[in-house]
């Protein structure tokens, strides 16, 4: 979570919440906004799956090189 909250601080628009109607409806679009799901590859192919046009990028897999403000 700490790498989180140092990303966030650093964009240049903060984060919001999206219904998934209106993600689904974002998703269909040429400027689909990137969905980066930074869990664990058994959490996003368990049981809650993921969505379908997501990128899994663990957080445990992550480079020093590669956080925001290391």
């Amino acid at each position: 979570m700490k790498l989180l909250s140092r990303w966030f601080r650093h964009a240049s628009t903060p984060p919001s919440w999206i219904e998934p109607a209106a993600l689904a409806m974002r998703l269909e679009r040429d400027d689909a906004p990137l969905i980066l799901d930074v869990r664990g590859s058994d959490e996003f192919t368990g049981p809650l799956g993921h969505i379908r046009q997501a990128t899994n990028m663990p957080l445990s897999n992550c480079g020093a090189s590669s956080r925001v403000g290391a």
